[in-house]
């Protein structure tokens, strides 16, 4: 599933029963993060806590306030351990949020420059860069 021009696709997506996956890594995010029986059959399983709102709406730590972190210092380690063996090789990230989750998830994925380089965000309804 590695996309035409070398990056690794990286889907968002809501909860739902995903199949698993051997060359994917399932990216759970939320408070069920930790890997469930069912998610057996992916390459990994990782769970992601994003911060929790700040009084101004923001996470801790977010983004435009710290730079890259969160969900972007995450995608990074995954493919740091991809290509030092320290995780099965994977062609493929499934991100799976609720729905309140997923915008700020989206931004954060396409305005990192350094994920962007290693990954191709595809939306979840229609399959097309997101």
């Amino acid at each position: 599933m590695q996309d035409d021009d070398g990056r690794i696709r990286l889907d968002l997506c809501g909860p739902g029963a995903l199949p698993p996956d051997a060359r994917a890594v399932l990216v759970r995010v939320g408070p069920d993060a930790p890997a469930a029986a069912q998610d057996r059959g992916w390459a990994a399983v990782v769970p992601f806590a994003p911060p929790a709102p700040t009084a101004f709406g923001h996470g801790a730590g977010c983004g435009c306030c710290l730079g890259r972190g969160g969900i972007g210092a995450l995608l990074g380690d995954l493919f740091r351990r991809r290509a030092t063996g320290d995780i099965a090789w994977f062609a493929r990230v499934v991100v799976m949020a609720d729905a309140a989750s997923l915008p700020a998830l989206r931004r954060d994925v396409t305005t990192d420059i350094v994920v962007r380089a290693r990954y191709r965000a595809t939306d979840e309804q229609t399959g097309e860069n997101a």
